[in-house]
């Protein structure tokens, strides 16, 4: 077991604590462009598993493909390409897309959706580009509020070594 500040405890309590606001965004008129749903993945130093893998929908359980959305898409897959983009660009897909799109590689997407600072990178797939990537900055927020929050704590109980 892990002594780092960041493991899949406290990304669950972020994505968690995210899911209202999330909720929202999904409902928001114009922040979707089919499926009221998301997926995601976040990847940061501290986690057993290389990415954490996370869903949201706007109220209740997703719904299934609809044909009128086009041919299935597998989120999954895109989030995955978003957060490699944002992991080695060490920034937001959106400003990669913006500045430097030749910066992308074969398989990768013109979609915002992708978030990195301080180490960690998140990104979310399903909603329009845009609705994705603030989905992916709000859980990023939030895991980095409860790895400060998580590392006051141990220093007040003077638990201030990081073990393996």
């Amino acid at each position: 077991m892990s002594n780092r500040i960041i493991d899949e405890a406290l990304v669950r309590e972020a994505i968690k604590l995210a899911q209202p606001t999330v909720a929202a965004i999904l409902a928001h008129n114009g922040a979707t462009w089919g499926p009221k749903w998301v997926t995601g993945r976040v990847m940061a130093p501290g986690l057993e598993t290389d990415k954490f893998e996370f869903e949201f929908s706007s109220d209740g359980p997703k719904e299934e493909w609809n044909s009128g959305w086009g041919d299935p898409l597998r989120f999954y897959d895109v989030a995955e390409k978003k957060l490699a983009v944002a992991e080695r660009e060490k920034t937001s897909t959106s400003v990669v897309v913006a500045t430097r799109a030749w910066c992308l590689e074969e398989g990768e997407y013109l979609f915002p959706g992708g978030v990195h600072r301080d180490g960690i990178s998140v990104s979310a797939s399903g909603a329009k580009g845009r609705a994705d990537e603030a989905i992916a900055e709000v859980v990023l927020s939030l895991i980095i509020m409860l790895a400060n929050l998580k590392t006051d704590l141990r220093i007040e109980y003077k638990q201030t070594k990081i073990m393996a």
